[in-house]
């Protein structure tokens, strides 16, 4: 039956328990379904699939009925293709920023693969705190894209004697991100999370030196998860941290660096989800103040 209506043309069974065409005879009997009106799915380049229609009672349906059901059907061909032309574009316009992120971070075998990686923690954390899998794509654009505004800035930030302009002009990376991005309109969720994954939560980060609430929260579980990258993977001339190393810094800045609430569930996604590092705290040296400069 189906084989007829995938060249295209709508056909109707008057009682599917007797018509040999219909495939499942007993199931319609179970379900007390007596005639069948099936159309195609199709759009101009091909055929999706079909759309049933079934009456209790047997019956002919009418030309207009079949017309019915046919512009119904166009019209969820049509949905279903943009559909997917839809994601074919976010998909394609992602593979295309990943490819943008690898070349900023080739420079530096430190950084390459830097923000992949948070993507992939930043999504763990979201996921652990509740949020929507629209809210965790949403974050992944944010995550992969956080540094994009680092093109063309030269700056190294564990440079002691570097310039106060080179600083200023390295803190504005966020902002620079924000202007490159701004003209695509689906992204505009997410430039919060560019613009602020630098921000602390005890005020001493830039660019705008925000606090705690005041932070976008999207930017907050995507600054624990870069510092922690960062922590593993530092830049050239700088010794890099043992994860375990790296979770009791994280837990050690909670709360002048990091939303604390953030800090405990990204605790529990480390302890879960990567059993080869131990949360539990461990006594170590003070910490100094936060500057807002020392990680990348």
């Amino acid at each position: 039956m189906d084989e007829h209506v995938l060249e295209g043309e709508p056909e109707q069974i008057y009682d599917v328990r007797s018509d040999p065409r219909f495939q499942y005879p007993e199931a319609a009997r179970a379900a007390g379904l007596t005639s069948v009106l099936t159309v195609p799915l199709q759009t101009k380049q091909k055929i999706l699939g079909v759309v049933r229609v079934y009456a209790k009672t047997r019956c002919r349906f009418t030309q207009r009925q079949v017309d019915l059901l046919t512009a119904c059907a166009h019209q969820a061909s049509a949905a279903i293709e943009n559909a997917r032309l839809y994601e074919d574009i976010r998909r394609n316009y992602y593979e295309t920023v990943r490819a943008l992120t690898r070349a900023i971070e080739a420079k530096d075998s430190a950084t390459y693969s830097h923000s992949e990686r948070v993507t992939h923690l930043a999504d763990e954390l979201a996921q652990e705190v509740g949020m929507t899998e629209e809210q965790r794509e949403l974050l992944r654009f944010g995550s992969i894209l956080h540094d994009v505004g680092k093109i063309g800035v030269e700056y190294d930030p564990t440079n002691q004697s570097a310039s106060d302009p080179e600083q200023v002009f390295y803190q504005m990376h966020p902002l620079i991100g924000k202007t490159i991005l701004a003209p695509i309109g689906f992204l505009e969720p997410i430039l919060s999370v560019v613009i602020a994954h630098h921000e602390r939560w005890g005020g001493k980060g830039f660019p705008e030196g925000l606090s705690e609430e005041d932070i976008p929260y999207e930017a907050r579980i995507v600054a624990i998860c870069d510092a922690y990258d960062r922590l593993m993977n530092p830049l050239a001339n700088q010794s890099g941290l043992s994860p375990k190393e790296a979770v009791e810094r994280i837990i050690d800045e909670a709360g002048s660096k990091f939303d604390p609430t953030l800090v405990a569930a990204f605790r529990r996604v480390i302890k879960a989800n990567h059993s080869d590092v131990s949360t539990d705290p461990q006594p170590r040296e003070p910490l100094g103040e936060p500057t807002g400069q020392e990680d990348e």
